[in-house]
């Protein structure tokens, strides 16, 4: 079966989401990313999207290792986020607890068996070229334990 689970901190949210946007095959659920039993409440998943997120946590390391414990061997987890002065520091964005530095966003990933980095340019995504200043990035992660083995 196939479904989507939409996890927000925040319930008046989700509760304008599931109105907006309700579907039969969506469910809604009020959720902290970076609390250690989310992963057991929600079970695993085959394909995790993660947009314009991870800016908003302090701990961000906390979000990775649930992202990595809730998705299947095999699964992909897709996550953007746009890029500042590291770890940390502040930002000129009001709701950012900081923003990582393009280094830190990578680093984010040693864990996934398989990343692909993409910057963003303009309205399109690239590979990273030299010479380029790039404002937010997007990782393309697969766990290990695919079909392959």
């Amino acid at each position: 079966m196939t479904q989507i689970v939409a996890v927000d901190l925040d319930q008046e949210t989700l509760d304008y989401a599931n109105v907006e946007y309700n579907h039969q095959k969506i469910e809604y659920v009020q959720g902290d990313v970076t609390d250690c039993t989310l992963p057991d409440r929600l079970g695993e998943f085959d394909t995790i999207l993660c947009f314009e997120m991870i800016e908003h946590v302090e701990d961000d390391r906390a979000v990775m290792e649930n992202l990595y414990r809730m998705l299947r061997p095999g699964g992909i987890l897709v996550l953007s986020s746009p890029f500042g002065r590291g770890r940390g520091m502040l930002t000129s964005e009001p709701f950012h607890v900081h923003q990582l530095t393009p280094e830190e966003f990578e680093e984010l990933f040693v864990d996934f068996a398989e990343t692909e980095i993409y910057y963003q340019r303009g309205v399109t995504f690239e590979k990273p070229r030299d010479g380029f200043r790039y404002f937010i990035g997007i990782a393309v992660c697969v766990k290990e334990g695919g079909s392959e083995q």
